[in-house]
């Protein structure tokens, strides 16, 4: 007689998938740091995370995305929570949200953080790998407060110009967090409110939904 083992909770599994995507990233960034990116396998980044070859490409789909630590679904996850903004936040607002939640995932340990920034600086394939992630990232959140808006995003460069300054003020947030040892709300926060008060003395009303 064989007994059947229920399936873990949602909520267990995620947590599971969420460890061994860590452990993936981390061991990908060990491994580049000490050998030089050129020098790491696939294989050894999961025998190092204690995972089969197989199971890092049901995490990532390169070496690169693994250093990173981010998968092909990033630019649509930032995307959504965008998108799950309430109704009633702005479009500006729903922008700084979003972006800030993305700085915080980003630096939320800030040894692993600063490991990322020091391989990336170090290796140009994963700086143009990076650029390519942003890029696809801006595009995506770009698109998503375009449809808030109730605009094209083909024929209204607003949704394209917020997402860009914000995101760039917020970015600015977290190298003067890296640097400076300030933590990173308060450095997001301070970034934002500089460019708060050089927007108020230069520009017209907020952007509005038409919806």
């Amino acid at each position: 007689m064989t007994t059947e083992v229920a399936s873990p909770p949602a909520g267990l599994r995620e947590r599971k998938k969420q460890q061994t995507r860590a452990a993936l990233h981390r061991s990908a960034l060990e491994l580049v740091s000490a050998n030089g990116v050129c020098q790491v396998t696939t294989e050894q980044i999961a025998e190092r995370a204690g995972v089969s070859a197989r199971t890092f490409f049901n995490y990532f789909p390169t070496k690169e995305s693994a250093i990173l630590g981010m998968g092909p679904d990033q630019a649509g996850r930032v995307a959504q929570w965008l998108r799950d903004e309430p109704a009633e936040v702005t479009p500006e607002e729903a922008v700084r949200s979003c972006f800030t939640r993305y700085a915080l995932e980003l630096a939320a340990d800030k040894d692993l953080w600063k490991l990322r920034h020091s391989v990336v600086r170090s290796n140009p394939s994963i700086t143009q790998a990076m650029a390519a992630i942003s890029s696809a990232v801006e595009r995506a959140v770009a698109e998503a407060l375009a449809e808030r808006m109730g605009v094209s995003p083909q024929d209204d460069l607003r949704p394209h110009l917020v997402v860009s300054v914000i995101w760039a003020a917020i970015r600015a947030g977290l190298a003067h967090s890296r640097e400076h040892e300030v933590p990173v709300q308060e450095a997001i926060d301070e970034t934002l409110g500089l460019f708060d008060d050089w927007a108020h003395t230069t520009a017209g009303p907020p952007i509005r939904s038409t919806s």
